[in-house]
Parts: C-alpha cells; sequence; structure tokens
C-alpha cells in the first residue's frame, strides 16, 4: 500500500484489516456521523460489509441508495447529478453534526460535488469517476478489451441484458482470484442505471478541481482498471489531498479485500478528522 499527502509518497508495509466484520457495543461510539455513497448499477446493500467494519469501531452510518434505483425504469429517470445532489444534501442536512461522506466511484464524484456545496468533516473518495469524465479511459478499455465493453454496453440498457450478452466480468471489476461465491453473492447489489447519470460519468460533470479545506482521502485500487490508478492519483494531485493506493480491485466492496480499504479510511479519521477517530477502540 501507497500512502501520500499532495505529492510526497511515503510506503507502509501493509494494510493491516480492521478486527472482524460486524458490530460490536464494545467500541465507543464515535461523535461524527459517516454517510457511505455506491457508485452506478449498485445498490446501497453493497456497501453493508464496509459499514459493519466501520460499525464495529464504534462509528455512526448510513448509506445513500442513488435516487433512480428507486424508479420502476431507472434507465429513464432523468434527475441526473441534481437528483443525486438532492439526496445527499437531505442526509448531511439530516445529520446531528457535519459527517464525514464516503464516495466509490460515481458515489465519489458525487461526494467531490457535495463537498462544494455543504460543510463536511471529511471526504472520503474510494477510486472515484473524475470530473473530467471516463470517455477515454473507456475508449482505451474498449480497444484492448471489446468483450468486456460489449458487457457493459449491456449494462447501460440492463443488468438482464448485459449477463445475456457477456458472461465475462468487466477486467478490473473484480480482482483476478475472486471466487464464483463471490461472483454469485455480488449479483444481489446490482441495479438498472439512470441514462442520464451515465452519461455525465462519461462526459464528466466539468466543475473546477481544486485544493479544499476539508481533510479529503483519495484511494485507488491497483487492480482496477474502471477508474485506472493514474485518473484517481491525478484528482488527489488536483485536490491536494491524502492519496492512498491499495491492492484491491473496483468493486473491492463486494470482496473479502474490503477490510483493507477499511483500514486504510479508519487510519484517516483517525489522524484527519476530530470526533472520528477510533483509536481507544483498537
Amino acid at each position: 500500500m501507497t500512502v501520500s499527502n499532495g505529492r510526497r509518497p511515503t510506503t507502509s508495509a501493509d494494510a493491516r484489516a480492521p478486527g472482524g466484520p460486524g458490530r460490536t457495543t464494545g467500541a465507543p461510539s464515535r461523535t461524527t456521523p459517516i454517510v457511505l455513497v455506491p457508485g452506478a448499477w449498485t445498490t446501497g446493500a453493497a456497501f453493508d460489509d464496509v459499514r459493519d467494519d466501520l460499525e464495529a469501531h464504534g462509528h455512526r452510518t448510513r448509506i445513500v441508495d442513488l435516487p433512480a434505483h428507486a424508479r420502476r425504469l431507472p434507465q429513464l429517470d432523468r434527475g441526473g447529478l441534481a437528483a443525486i445532489d438532492r439526496t445527499l444534501a437531505e442526509a448531511i442536512g439530516a445529520s446531528d453534526a457535519p459527517p464525514v461522506l464516503v464516495g466509490h466511484s460515481l458515489g465519489g464524484l458525487a461526494c467531490l460535488r457535495a463537498a462544494r456545496r455543504h460543510e463536511l468533516a471529511g471526504l472520503v473518495l474510494l477510486m472515484p469517476a473524475p470530473p473530467t469524465g471516463l470517455v477515454r479511459s473507456m475508449l482505451g478499455g474498449a480497444l484492448r478489451r471489446p468483450v468486456n465493453s460489449l458487457g457493459l454496453l449491456g449494462a447501460a440498457l440492463s443488468m438482464r441484458v448485459a449477463t445475456r450478452l457477456s458472461r465475462s466480468r468487466p477486467a478490473g471489476l473484480y480482482s483476478a482470484d475472486v471466487t464464483a461465491e463471490t461472483l454469485r453473492r455480488a449479483r444481489a447489489f446490482r441495479a438498472d442505471e439512470s441514462w442520464v447519470v451515465l452519461a455525465s460519468l462519461l462526459l464528466g460533470s466539468r466543475e473546477p478541481v481544486g485544493p479544499s479545506a476539508t481533510p479529503t482521502l483519495v484511494v485507488g485500487g491497483t487492480q482496477d482498471l474502471i477508474t485506472p490508478v493514474p485518473l484517481v492519483r491525478r484528482l488527489a494531485e488536483d485536490l491536494g489531498a491524502t492519496y492512498a493506493e491499495v491492492d484491491v480491485a473496483h468493486a473491492f466492496n463486494e470482496e473479502p479485500t474490503h477490510p483493507l480499504v477499511t483500514r486504510v479510511v479508519l487510519d484517516f479519521l483517525d489522524e484527519h478528522v476530530p470526533g472520528a477517530g477510533d483509536g481507544a477502540a483498537r
């Protein structure tokens, strides 16, 4: 795992896992709430294991589902990023203190937008989609892996179509040694996605990116080919954020590797976010 502040990297020998999944009543409660925001094609349940890791260390958490997923035909929802902005604004407003937003992929982009509009205790971006968009990255992936790209195109139509078009999973979505049981379990986390949202994901939201007073952590996955490390690292540099690389794939939260990322998040909260650290619990 590589960790850096701004452009000065240091290396850590390993990422220690939190003390097992599941909630515990023994860990002292932290005062700063945490809001988890999943990415495209993903239900909030996909972050249950990450939530359990955080709550095992006394953190108060909430998972926000993307608004289009509540529609009968999410693909036709026209709310776009503005609807996600409103959902996050409601979650932030319902918190009893400025929260830490933890966003994954599209959720990372949404959290970055929220940080420009709301007071936050902290911001954690996990393999975030960049505001500049993913068109160039996706085009490069299409040339190298056309079968995988066919599956992604099918997913834009519906997850059922994607399953029929391509039996192979997109490279970098899961780790190379992912088990059949993990993939079977992950099917329950899939959801059809809004075409308007997917267009913003590809083309970008185009808002300016610069250093922020909000403590920010950006995490890249070395096996991730959906939001590749160079894109994620560049975003961290533009934000002046703490940056970490972990040996996981994009959907780390659905694999047994999720504690590796959670440990990085816990260490960041310990060091940078008052009221969210859990050093006494470890």
